[in-house]
């Protein structure tokens, strides 16, 4: 009896140190990857969606634009639910903040600017203008940060990206 309660130990020892590659929830460093990546995918497609129609009808983008604010909360509730990975969160946390980014702009600036677009207002259309320029700037820094915590995470996971 005394064996198999020893066996039974040291096999649990050995399986549970033998977690490289996954989350304590069995998750891979590709299904962690994944996850944040498909969410990036569905918020950046609903973006696009939303922006494609501006130029069409701007009534018909404002609900898209409502749709991004559903997007931008259900993606912010799943990446607030990984763990880190083998104590490693970096790329969640990054993540998380542009995912966060997001929601307030659709919920705020897009607004915004879909109203001054709907305006003949001159200075309606050039604040547009500015919100657009101060977006971009914010984008392009999130996305290098985003860029970087994703490579690392890669290739601190031997993953291909």
């Amino acid at each position: 009896m005394k064996k198999i309660i020893l066996g039974c130990s040291l096999l649990f020892s050995i399986l549970s140190c033998n977690t490289k590659g996954t989350t304590s929830n069995g998750m891979t460093a590709e299904d962690y990857h994944n996850v944040i990546v498909d969410q990036q995918n569905l918020v950046f497609d609903q973006i696009f969606e939303m922006f494609e129609l501006i130029e069409a009808d701007i009534a018909l983008a404002e609900t898209e634009r409502i749709k991004l604010i559903k997007m931008c909360d259900e993606a912010v509730e799943a990446i607030q639910a990984l763990p880190s990975f083998n104590g490693d969160s970096e790329f969640r946390d990054v993540a998380l903040e542009v995912f966060t980014f997001y929601q307030g702009i659709s919920a705020n600036e897009y607004k915004q600017m879909l109203e001054g677009l709907m305006s003949d207002d001159d200075t309606q259309i050039m604040n547009v203008l500015k919100l657009e320029e101060e977006i971009n700037l914010k984008e392009i820094a999130l996305d290098a940060k985003l860029r970087g915590a994703q490579s690392k995470f890669a290739s601190k996971n031997s993953l291909r990206l």
